[in-house]
């Protein structure tokens, strides 16, 4: 039997070598795990395949252990943490499509020189999901989405950090993000989304999200109410940022027209100015009336 519950180590059974098992961490509940299964490092995530001994003692919670001479890739290290829980996600999502959406889907599907994480086929549109853990550009994230694009209707990312930097990328410039959040211990299993919300001038952002079940695929990708939410806040700052823009053009306009009325009556003035200045000029620049005396003599007029 397969057990998704709290665990330290998170394991594969061998019969699939695709789904993860968690050591729980009450011995007793351990106890009976153990005595019916038996439990392999998983070759489909690069371990070697072989058997693991589940440990359940009275100091460490029960947890999985390679045997001493092992040399697998998978030694308990974050990364080994981090390929599980990637799976985890990628079976979580796999079960939810098909049982409560009734859809295809499929896992690590080859498309060109890539894989995406889940396909989606519901007549007559296909969808991608990528569970995003590690990090990743945003020029990466664009090529795979790109090549993604070659088959699928619509390629969509589900952040589990927001440290990665494509997430940092998309959210700045579609205004919203998707996350996907999964806890071991929890059995925690949401999909939300990361927005910017608040005015146009201080912008802040918002979580919203649920169960996998508040949400549908349909040919544009994920959707629920909290997807809506998250649109109808963009939108809102959007519509906010324009009004702001156009008041600040407005301003500009008003500053501009009023700097050029005042240059242009400077001008004017200067104009003005010159031409009187020319006038006085030419008066004085005319020759005086002059007389004549009975004599025949020339005087000046004064």
């Amino acid at each position: 039997m397969l057990l998704r519950i709290a665990s330290y180590s998170p394991l594969l059974d061998r019969r699939t070598l695709t789904r993860p098992v968690c050591a729980p961490e009450d011995r007793d509940v351990a106890r009976g795990m153990k005595a019916t299964n038996r439990f392999y490092c998983s070759s489909a995530l690069g371990g070697g395949g072989g058997e693991l001994t589940f440990a359940i003692g009275d100091i460490n919670v029960p947890h999985f252990r390679h045997h001493v001479k092992s040399k697998c890739a998978l030694l308990g290290s974050n990364e080994t943490r981090d390929r599980y829980t990637h799976l985890a996600i990628q079976e979580a999502l796999l079960d939810w499509i098909e049982t409560t959406l009734g859809l295809a889907c499929r896992l690590e599907v080859a498309i060109e020189s890539g894989r995406t994480d889940v396909l989606v086929s519901g007549p007559p549109f296909e969808v991608a999901l990528e569970v995003q853990r590690s990090p990743l550009s945003a020029l990466r994230a664009g090529d795979r989405t790109t090549l993604y694009s070659q088959r699928a209707d619509t390629v969509q990312w589900l952040f589990a950090r927001k440290d990665i930097d494509a997430y940092k990328t998309e959210l700045a410039e579609q205004g919203w993000s998707l996350r996907v959040w999964w806890g071991w211990q929890t059995r925690e299993r949401r999909i939300g989304v990361t927005y910017r919300c608040g005015d146009d001038v201080v912008a802040d952002t918002k979580d919203s999200g649920g169960p996998l079940t508040d949400w549908r695929i349909t040919a544009v990708g994920l959707e629920s109410a909290h997807l809506q939410l998250a649109r109808e806040s963009v939108h809102h700052r959007r519509v906010l940022e324009q009004d702001r823009e156009r008041q600040e053009a407005a301003a500009a306009a008003e500053l501009r027209a009023a700097k050029e009325a005042r240059e242009a009556a400077a001008r004017r003035r200067y104009s003005d100015n010159q031409q009187a200045s020319r006038q006085v000029l030419r008066k004085q620049l005319q020759p005086l009336p002059v007389a004549r005396t009975e004599s025949g003599q020339r005087h000046g007029l004064s």
